[in-house]
């Protein structure tokens, strides 16, 4: 979110473009039935999760379909 130059995003921002095209950052992607998907469960809603920035807040990640966490 932040650079040592100083330019930084908000975490919101960082996170909205993690979840857009690989080629078009800023153009979100839309769900589709039966699409693999990469998906992270949090035990807090999404605003506290922002704030936080923590690992602790994620109840299960998927990537590509498969678990990552235990």
């Amino acid at each position: 979110m932040s650079r040592q130059d100083g330019e930084g995003v908000t975490p919101r921002a960082a996170l909205d473009l993690f979840l857009g095209d690989p080629g078009q950052p800023a153009r979100p992607r839309k769900p589709a039935v039966g699409a693999v998907a990469d998906l992270c469960l949090l035990h807090v809603p999404l605003g506290e999760a922002l704030d936080a920035l923590s690992a602790d807040v994620v109840r299960a990640a998927y990537v590509g379909g498969k678990a990552i966490t235990p």
